[in-house]
């Protein structure tokens, strides 16, 4: 199996899965990154006041 990066913008996200939905299943697989995740989490923590940057 290949592993491809791509970088959608937010507002695409949705459409872009709904082509990803055309494939048969197990063909492919959508991911996340899961420092990327980490990172946006602390971020939004950050941003709505439940945590202080260091």
């Amino acid at each position: 199996m290949q592993v491809v990066t791509l970088e959608i913008e937010d507002d695409f996200i949705d459409k872009f899965k709904h082509v990803l939905d055309a494939f048969p299943s197990g063909k492919v697989l959508l991911k996340q990154d899961k420092v990327q995740v980490e990172i946006q989490n602390r971020l939004d923590a950050i941003d709505n006041g439940k945590e202080i940057p260091k």
